[in-house]
């Protein structure tokens, strides 16, 4: 199982339990319009102790993103959290510039063990680490892992099955052989359509209907990126 899986997994459980429980419920009903990105471990440390920014460069309105293996990110107790959280995943969802919804899959090491969570986290850290990962899928390979996963979701008393057919996988470009090595069918060619975002500018920037704003935001339009055969990773179908 893929890790954003085991998040989506985590929150069902934790759904099931305490019906009422609103940040797992949310990170359900977010889930399947995810784009799931997995990056590969790193020897460099997330700083958390800069200035907090007020926005991230998504590729997609929603996405989640993980590490391979047993990685994990630490956030340190402060005056919101009690005790040191450590995440798996995280999903963030666009709702308009300078507004996200952050969900972390994380937990809390006890005497127990772990405990798992889904939180909701309103402060501007995560946009920080988000952007951090932002930062490698913008200078490192990506490649296009095929799996054959689904999920099921109820709304409205009706059920869901969504289909997950591929993630997108990220490493420095010296860690690719490495990679394939590992029997993983990886696309490094290919090409997809993303969906229209918002994107920081200096400049002057357009909205959605291509009218000049002047809000340090321009609207991409819905395109084509990448070089290859087509796969459609807009859409989870």
């Amino acid at each position: 199982m893929i890790k954003p899986l085991q998040a989506f997994e985590t929150a069902k459980k934790i759904n099931a339990k305490n019906p009422d429980n609103q940040d797992a419920k949310e990170f359900i009903s977010l889930f399947p319009d995810a784009k799931h990105f997995v990056f590969t471990q790193s020897d460099k440390t997330l700083d958390l102790g800069e200035i907090p920014i007020d926005h991230v460069d998504l590729p997609f309105p929603t996405i989640t993103i993980s590490m391979t293996g047993e990685s994990e990110i630490c956030v340190p107790k402060d005056d919101l959290l009690d005790q040191n959280v450590y995440i798996s995943s995280i999903l963030i969802r666009e709702t308009s510039p300078l507004n996200y919804e952050v969900f972390y899959h994380a937990y809390r090491k006890t005497e127990a063990g772990k405990n798992s969570l889904i939180i909701k986290d309103k402060t501007k850290v995560p946009l920080i680490i988000v952007q951090a990962f932002m930062d490698r899928l913008a200078r490192e390979e990506e490649g296009l892992v095929s799996v054959n996963e689904r999920i099921r979701t109820r709304h409205g008393g009706i059920n869901k099955i969504t289909k997950i057919k591929n993630y997108v996988l990220v490493c420095p470009k010296k860690e690719r052989v490495e990679i394939e090595t590992k029997g993983l069918k990886i696309n490094w060619s290919h090409s997809w359509h993303v969906r229209g975002h918002w994107r920081t500018v200096e400049k002057i920037g357009h909205d959605r209907e291509g009218n000049p704003i002047s809000n340090g935001f321009t609207w991409v339009k819905n395109h084509v990126k990448g070089v290859g055969p087509l796969v459609d990773k807009t859409y989870v179908v």
